[in-house]
Formats: C-alpha cells, structure tokens, sequence
C-alpha cells in the first residue's frame, strides 16, 4: 500500500515555531510581558530627576511611548493590505491565494486600531500575474522583518508580543504564496 504524499503546505504549528524561533533570536521573548514593570513612568522606564538647577518637571502626563510605534505599524500594514488587495483584483485566478494574506493584515490593523487610508499613488497592482506572487513574497518579508524590529522597540511587552505574533502570522501566510 502506498503512503499517502506528505502536503506541501507547511502545518500551522511549524510554521509558528518557525518564526517563534525566530523571533527568539532576535530578542523578542515572552517573559517581556510577564515581569511587572519596575517602579517608574507606566512604560517600566525610569525617567531621570532633575538635574541641578532645573526646575520640576511638569507634572502634566506624557503620551504612551509605543504611540508613534504603533501608528508607523498601522501605516505599514495598512499599505500591505491595499497592496495585496490590488493584486487580488487584478488577476482573478490568484484571489484565492491572496485572500487569506489580506484577512490577515485586515485583523493585525483591527487589532492596532483600523485600516488607516494609503495614498492610491504608493499601491500599484503588478501588471504580470507570473511577477505577483514573487513580489509579494519580497514585501512580505520586508514587513515581517520591520515587525520584528519593531517589538524589539517597542516598550510595552504586550506590545513587543502582539508584534511578534503579527511577524510569526506573516511568516506562516507567505510559506503559502
């Protein structure tokens, strides 16, 4: 009897361990999410007194740090979702492969606060079906690469995590393209 052929498909729980893995290596861990912060600003950073001669610092509240992080994240997801969207569009016989890929960065820009508006000029769907998916195997690993340094910049651990399972789900999607 012969055995059935091993699926090319790469199983969910390799592909997260793949990029765990990864993430891992480049300094993103979950223990950053479970210590508690030292005593301090909310972020866990000390802020620094006053040096001699200056006065108090004003005692109105700073804006949370991962802020700009966050938005420059929610941009850059944002453009890879209107790039894969106007890829889908054009070549039909890929919507199936790349439904899933713009599902995906659908849910990470809901989980960051919404899909925020691309300039159309930046979005420009491949002309030639055979370049599509190469192209978007390049800007996927660039986006996954930036989310990974971004958790390793960001100062909330939870933060650093949710980024770093947006960076695994991008891995795990693009072994699919």
């Amino acid at each position: 009897m012969s055995r059935p052929r091993p699926s090319t498909r790469t199983s969910r729980r390799a592909a997260l361990g793949l990029g765990l893995v990864a993430l891992a290596g480049a300094g993103c861990s979950p223990e950053a999410s479970t210590s508690e912060p030292p005593s301090g600003t909310p972020s866990g950073r000390r802020t620094p007194g006053p040096r001699a001669g200056q006065d108090e610092p004003d005692a109105s509240p700073t804006a949370d740090p991962d802020t700009e992080l966050v938005a420059l994240v929610l941009t850059e997801i944002s453009r890879a979702h209107a790039q894969v969207r106007a890829d889908r569009r054009a070549h039909r016989p890929l919507a199936g492969q790349l439904r899933g890929l713009e599902r995906l960065h659908a849910r990470h820009a809901a989980e960051l606060g919404g899909l925020v508006e691309v300039p159309a000029l930046t979005i420009r769907a491949e002309p030639r079906q055979d370049r599509v998916l190469p192209r978007l195997r390049r800007l996927e690993n660039r986006l996954q690469q930036q989310l990974v340094r971004d958790c390793v910049d960001a100062d909330s651990g939870a933060l650093a995590l949710l980024l770093a399972s947006m960076a695994a789900g991008i891995a795990q999607e693009r072994v699919l393209l």
